[in-house]
């Protein structure tokens, strides 16, 4: 790294960055001693008492979702390939109103604090939910965290050349410790504050990165043009395989920087996947029965308001197509040798990643553009996303492990010994992503990210989606078709890993099946495992209607059946009750009106 770099933040940057710690601490403190009586209770630290109000749902959702990961991947995404990549982002507003109005209802009636809780009513059997239960804490150790990690690391390491583990262990150790103190509560409390300082931040380089490329019409008209020079030392030529046409073919901007929807055969962003998987599959999964995402909405006080904090959070996933691609594209503009890298030796003389420079495209353009002062501005933005990322993964870990795995060892367990189990929860995943720190220094997970949801998601989502729609689900027809989903993804997964993607110059000699592309390839397994699903169901015997009441839309005004998997009395409460005073003042209306 440069000195000038390693000079850019300046004691005004190290006070931004300070004092933003500080409010984080401080937030964490005072949910712990001024609430303390609400914490004692499972309720009170898992959901924080089922007593968070729209303006608090609606940012946290949007910031549990928005890590370090988006600013470092869909800018770096926007930087290869233009506006493509938004679209994951503006079909997510529309599955967090899924979430509001279609799943949402069925989980606060059923009264669950888990995802796999509700299976195991849903079901009335433990095997669908101890599968859940294994797959949920597994992506959460070795895809979420690590991949979260690994984005804030690129940032850290850009910005003050520190190393991966004192970077990566300080964030863990002081997310850890503010979850720890207050719970979900605490969680809710400073996604709200990370969201407003994310927001600002990003808002304040956009306009200066716009300012710099001449605007709008100025990015459109240069983003095709930016591409990178070959590097070689001196006195020395390009490979054989080599030659400045196809350098061009191979690291030139797609035609199609600037759609959304492109053609079945485009490499990155097919518009049949793009618009079906993304959002049928991807999309209802994560946002709709990720147990990260769905949490927040179950600490809502009734329906209006987790419906309004839906309302809230997909306004706010608008912007990530302004506020990140977009910044990514003006980085290519702004540095196109190195951002724009031409073969893999200028990329990895650049970066030291022979496949591409663009992840540091974010991270470029704060260092480069910002002033003294803005600069830790940034860094505090980077850190927010991580964090809260961090924060809302370790409490759904908590109470996964809590509810699902603990109660059922330790069934009369107490309240205390609940929230104290919970807290050496946060504990062990910590240390657990500590160990898992040398497998991210490598682009290749974080790469395969999306890759990874494609394969492993649609049957969930699929499941789900049917838990809730059909009473006629059965679970030996639910579990079918998740054991056919799992082997779909696993035999793709594994395959494709075995042969590399052919350097540029080179032909692709990968056999079809795994250039198949993972968006058709998911949306296969959400088709494959649903029929499946179906069709066992149909000559199974599913769970008599009189026990599912309020476990799925035809028979939500049904009288539940009491199991309550928690064994306790007052931990839930009736969110279908009349708003209280001051409750009617929730602006759904307008909200839904703007809409």
């Amino acid at each position: 790294m440069s000195l000038d770099q390693q000079s850019r933040l300046q004691a005004a940057d190290w006070a931004i960055i300070g004092v933003y710690f500080a409010l984080c601490m401080a937030v964490g403190l005072y949910t712990k001693f001024k609430r303390q009586r609400g914490l004692e209770t499972s309720e009170g630290y898992f959901l924080a008492g089922r007593s968070m109000m729209w303006w608090a749902v609606g940012p946290s959702l949007f910031a549990s979702n928005i890590g370090s990961e988006h600013f470092i991947g869909l800018a770096g995404s926007g930087a290869a390939s233009g506006i493509g990549v938004a679209c994951y982002e503006w079909q997510a507003c529309l599955c967090i109103l899924l979430l509001g109005w279609v799943f949402v209802p069925i989980y606060l009636k059923s009264r669950v604090f888990t995802m796999p809780e509700y299976l195991n009513k849903r079901f009335q059997s433990r095997s669908i939910r101890t599968y859940l239960t294994a797959i949920a804490l597994l992506s959460y150790v070795f895809t979420k965290i690590s991949v979260v990690l690994f984005a804030g690391s690129v940032f850290l390491y850009e910005a003050v050349g520190l190393n991966i583990y004192l970077s990566a262990t300080v964030m863990l150790a002081i997310t850890a410790i503010y979850t720890l103190l207050g719970g979900l509560m605490a969680v809710i409390f400073t996604d709200v504050l990370q969201c407003t300082v994310m927001m600002i931040g990003a808002i304040v380089l956009c306009i200066l990165g716009f300012d710099k490329v001449g605007g709008h019409s100025g990015l459109w008209e240069k983003f095709p043009k930016a591409v990178g020079k070959p590097w070689r030392p001196p006195n020395t030529s390009l490979p054989l395989n080599l030659t400045n046409a196809t350098i061009e073919s191979c690291f030139k901007v797609t035609p199609y920087w600037g759609n959304m929807f492109r053609p079945l055969d485009d490499p990155d962003y097919p518009w049949l996947g793009s618009w079906t998987t993304v959002f049928f599959v991807i999309g209802v999964w994560y946002w709709c029965t990720d147990q990260v995402i769905v949490q927040r909405a179950l600490g809502a006080k009734n329906n209006v308001h987790a419906r309004a904090g839906a309302v809230f959070a997909g306004f706010l996933k608008a912007t990530p197509m302004f506020l990140m691609v977009m910044p990514g594209m003006i980085s290519r503009v702004l540095f196109p040798d190195s951002i724009a890298c031409a073969d893999s030796v200028s990329c990895e003389r650049h970066c030291g990643n022979k496949w591409g420079c663009t992840n540091n495209a974010y991270p470029k353009l704060v260092l480069n553009v910002l002033p003294t002062g803005l600069v830790g501005l940034m860094m505090a933005v980077m850190m927010s996303a991580l964090m809260s990322s961090l924060s809302s993964v370790f409490n759904s870990s908590a109470t996964i492990f809590v509810v699902d795995i603990w109660l059922r060892i330790r069934p009369k367990a107490g309240e205390r010994e609940r929230v104290i189990v919970g807290r050496v929860t946060v504990v062990v995943v910590v240390a657990l992503s500590i160990v898992w720190l040398p497998i991210i220094q490598g682009n290749r997970l974080f790469e395969y990210l999306q890759t990874i949801q494609a394969y492993f998601s649609p049957p969930l989502a699929m499941v789900f989606t049917l838990c809730i729609l059909w009473p006629g689900l059965s679970e030996v027809g639910a579990l079918s078709g998740l054991i056919i989903g799992l082997v779909m993804g696993v035999v793709k997964f594994i395959v494709g890993n075995l042969f590399d993607p052919p350097e540029c110059g080179k032909v692709d000699e990968r056999p079809e099946f795994v250039k198949l592309h993972f968006l058709y390839y998911g949306l296969i397994i959400y088709v494959a495992s649903g029929a499946v699903m179906v069709i066992v169901s149909l000559f199974t015997k599913p769970v008599p209607r009189e026990e599912l009441g309020g476990l799925t839309w035809p028979t939500i005004n049904d009288p539940p059946i009491s199991h309550d998997a928690l064994g306790e009395e007052g931990l839930t409460r009736d969110v279908d009750r009349e708003p209280e005073k001051g409750e009617e003042n929730v602006p759904m209306d307008s909200l839904l009106g703007t809409v």
